[in-house]
């Protein structure tokens, strides 16, 4: 009888300008696709070491997304401030 191993199926990589998320070890949920706090060059994102990530804004002074409480924002003017 033949042993295959097993492979696994990696989740795909989310397209961010975060360093933060782009390493994030694969026991840590990454953010769906269509979040705007990826591109967002006023998120400040932080992974935490309870396995967790967040997004803090810095024109909303508030967490945006959270592992814990996602947030769905996806759209918003703060991707354009300070771009000028």
């Amino acid at each position: 009888m033949e042993i295959k191993p097993t492979t696994t199926t990696k989740k795909p990589r989310v397209d961010t300008t975060s360093q933060v998320v782009r390493d994030l070890p694969e026991c840590i949920n990454q953010p769906e696709q269509n979040i705007s706090c990826l591109k967002c060059p006023n998120a400040v994102w932080r992974q935490h070491a309870q396995e967790s990530l967040s997004c803090y804004c810095r024109v909303d002074f508030t967490i945006t997304w959270h592992t814990k409480t996602k947030g769905n924002i996806v759209n918003c003017d703060g991707l354009h401030i300070g771009k000028d």
